[in-house]
Parts: structure tokens; sequence; C-alpha cells
């Protein structure tokens, strides 16, 4: 791993946490509703960042900004996992 990605794994790790705790909502696409209901069935407010634009926006937001790629994808998707893994503990899984 290199010195770039442990700064975004830090950097996302750091934001996902401040989130969390201000239970502000995360990065999602402007104008949809949230929580939309999480893979577990219940409302979660990071699972759309997995799956919608949120992941652009917050990678973005971090300074990522390039072009998706098959090298870059696994590092791309540890960063985003590693912002809602933060905000979901500090959140207690589900923000109101």
């Amino acid at each position: 791993m290199d010195a770039r990605h442990e700064e975004l794994l830090k950097a996302a790790r750091t934001l996902g946490a401040s989130h969390g705790r201000a239970g502000t909502t995360p990065y999602g696409e402007p104008g949809r509703t949230y929580p939309p209901t999480g893979s577990s069935g219940n409302p979660s407010y990071t699972d759309y960042v997995y799956w919608d634009a949120g992941s652009a926006l917050l990678l973005g937001a971090l300074g990522e900004t390039g072009e998706a790629t098959s090298e870059n994808y696994r590092p791309r998707t540890a960063v985003v996992a590693a912002y809602c893994d933060a905000y979901d503990a500090e959140a207690g899984g589900n923000a109101a």
C-alpha cells in the first residue's frame, strides 16, 4: 500500500467519524431522500455511499478525482468502506 492510499484511508476515517458524531447525512445524490433501506433491511445512512453517486462525491471531496480504472477500483473501494465504517461506528449504525 502506498503513502497516498494510506493518507486517503486516514482522511476517510477521520471524515466519516466526524460526520457520524455530528449526524451529518453522508455523501449522497442531491435531491434524494435518505436514509434508504440498507442491505440488512434496516435504514442505513451509508449503504448508498457505496452504491450510488455518493462514492464519487466522497472521493472527490478527498481529492481523488481521477478516472476509475481496474487498477484503482479496490483501493478506492477500501477508502469508501473506511469512511462508511467510521461513520456507522460513531453514529451507532443508524443516525437519527
